[in-house]
């Protein structure tokens, strides 16, 4: 069964996303549209990641700018009660796209807390990657242990660090990330 009608170009991605949506980890936008080259936003991505590892902490404050209502609300709490989203502090962004660093320290930093990852010892992982230098210094532990696991993989030699994360790459890295769970 093949709901999505956009994913001609994305084929590289199509297992991926119905992997996971059969799991009940990711959604479309709409019942036959998945919008695999759309920029994830933080808020969206944290619903992702805490579905995939069961992260339901407990909580009594959350950022700032995550509204109440919102549908990634209890998600986005529990990642900050858990030690997983850090935001800036004071808030999270949610509705913001999410930079590819900042996507897979928050996939680290979960894997990393649930034992599924190791942290790299060192960074020589990252050395075939020709934009290496473009990764901040926050992401660097968390980049090399992700490229030592091969969860991330890079395209034409580069990880493009500083690049928005798209739908179709966050399923492609989260299916990597659950065949770590099985």
């Amino acid at each position: 069964d093949e709901p999505f009608t956009d994913l001609g170009n994305h084929a590289w991605a199509k297992d991926a996303i119905y992997t996971l949506k059969d799991k009940g980890i990711i959604s479309g936008v709409s019942a036959t549209e998945f919008a695999p080259a759309n920029n994830i936003k933080r808020g969206d991505f944290i619903l992702i990641l805490t579905r995939m590892l069961g992260v339901d902490n407990a909580f009594t404050e959350n950022f700032a700018d995550v509204p109440a209502d919102s549908y990634y609300y209890d998600a986005i709490g529990s990642a900050k009660a858990a030690g997983i989203a850090s935001g800036d502090g004071v808030n999270y962004m949610p509705e913001n796209p999410i930079t590819r660093q900042d996507l897979i320290t928050l996939a680290y930093r979960a894997f990393l807390g649930k034992g599924y990852i190791e942290e790299a010892e060192d960074f020589t992982s990252l050395d075939a990657f020709s934009d290496k230098g473009n990764i901040s210094d926050y992401a660097m532990a968390p980049m090399a242990s992700m490229v030592k696991a091969g969860i991330i993989q890079g395209s034409d030699g580069s990880v493009n660090p500083l690049g928005n994360a798209t739908r179709a790459e966050v399923a492609v890295m989260c299916a990597r990330l659950l065949d770590l769970m099985e």
